[in-house]
C-alpha cells in the first residue's frame, strides 16, 4: 500500500503518521506536488500550523482537482484537524485566531465548513451541511478530528 502524506509548508503533528511507515508491503511519502499522488492507494491531508497559508498553497500548487477526484483514481482521501477543514467548503474565521483574513472557500471536496481556524488544539469545529454516511462516498473517507 502506498500512502501519500502531503507536505504542507506549515504541517502540524507529522510524526503521527510515522506507524504507517511500519505497514508491511507499503511505504509512507512526504509529497510535495500533485504528480507525486498518482501512484498512491490513500492521500492524507495532515493538520497545519497556518490553515489559511497552507490552504493559499494548495490553491496555488493546483492540488484541488487531484484531490477531488480519489474515487476517479481508485484512492482514499484522508483529512486530519485542518487537512480536514481544508477539504471543506468554507474556512471562517470571525474573531482573527488565524491572522486577519477573511473567510476563505476551501477545497470544497467535502461538504464541511471550518470554523474558527487555528492551530491551537480543540479551538476550532467543524459543522457538515451536507452529511452522507462515508459508504456512500466510495474510496473517500474524511477525518472529523478536530484542531
Amino acid at each position: 500500500m502506498n500512502i501519500a502524506a502531503v507536505n504542507l509548508p506549515h504541517i502540524a503533528n507529522f510524526t503521527d503518521f510515522l506507524p504507517l511507515s511500519n505497514i508491511d508491503s507499503g511505504a509512507l511519502n512526504y509529497v510535495h506536488t500533485p504528480d507525486e499522488i498518482v501512484n498512491a492507494d490513500v492521500v492524507i491531508l495532515p493538520g497545519s500550523k497556518n490553515t489559511i497559508a497552507d490552504l493559499h498553497w494548495l490553491k496555488a500548487g493546483h492540488w484541488a482537482r487531484p484531490l477531488g477526484q480519489p474515487e476517479e483514481h481508485g484512492k482514499s482521501l484522508v483529512g486530519g484537524c485542518a487537512g480536514y477543514q481544508i477539504l471543506g467548503q468554507e474556512i471562517t474565521d470571525s474573531l482573527g485566531v488565524d491572522g486577519k483574513c477573511p473567510d476563505k472557500e476551501g477545497l470544497q471536496i467535502g461538504p464541511e465548513t471550518g470554523i474558527f481556524c487555528t492551530y491551537e488544539i480543540h479551538m476550532g469545529h467543524t459543522t457538515v451541511a451536507r452529511a452522507r454516511p462515508l459508504w456512500e462516498r466510495p474510496h473517500t473517507s474524511f477525518s472529523p478530528a478536530s484542531g
